[in-house]
């Protein structure tokens, strides 16, 4: 069921080493709040990253963290796309060392959203 695929989704970003599962008390645990405030990749970045290399789109970016959100629709191989996706830019991070994108990080208070009608954002864009 979707409790399960969403337990073993934020499970499997558990092993994310510069990227960051944000858990906020009381919040929906279907919204996906991944922080980058280790990096020097901004929020924005990350998004672009994952719409331009993986066709993914979130629910918006911030300065230092994007929201995706997802629902029953999201099946187990929609979420192991998205999760396998930000391993992927976490293990980059890590080998290129956390300086990419860093000049990111002057658009200070850029923010980036879809707008409140976009429901499911871990759409794979084919």
């Amino acid at each position: 069921d979707f409790c399960e695929r969403l337990k073993d989704f934020r499970e499997m970003l558990g092993s994310m080493k510069h990227l960051e599962l944000l858990e906020v008390p009381g919040m929906d645990r279907s919204k996906i709040l991944i922080s980058v405030r280790h990096t020097s990749m901004s929020g924005e970045s990350l998004s672009d990253r994952l719409r331009q290399n993986y066709h993914i789109e979130l629910e918006m970016a911030a300065l230092t963290y994007v929201c995706a959100i997802t629902t029953v629709a999201d099946g187990e191989d929609e979420l192991k796309r998205f999760g396998q996706a930000l391993l992927a830019i976490d293990a980059d991070l890590g080998t290129a060392g956390v300086a990419a994108g860093s000049s990111d990080l002057h658009r200070a208070g850029h923010f980036h959203g879809t707008g409140a009608g976009a429901a499911v954002h871990v759409d794979v864009i084919i």
